[in-house]
């Protein structure tokens, strides 16, 4: 499904198609690793800046059709070597 995530901090905005999943009284929409590459890239280029709440730099209240949107960033940690 395509889902706008925000950043109200920059007043960016990407639009990303994602797989949605539902827990308790939220909409959880999974993103890949390109997915969280883009949306770093269009809603806070700045190197270093630490306006984002996750991986993906969404700040602020994130919603699917009217209900709460959780931006799942696990995809990042999968595979990662230690």
């Amino acid at each position: 499904m395509r889902i706008t995530l925000t950043n109200d901090y920059h007043g960016t905005e990407v639009q990303i198609n994602a797989s949605l999943g539902h827990i308790d009284n939220a909409v959880v929409a999974r993103l890949t690793r390109n997915q969280i590459a883009k949306s770093r890239r269009v809603l806070c280029g700045i190197a270093n800046c630490q306006c984002g709440e996750n991986e993906a730099r969404t700040r602020g209240p994130q919603s699917a059709n009217g209900n709460r949107l959780v931006v799942n960033c696990d995809a990042i940690y999968r595979g990662a070597k230690r």
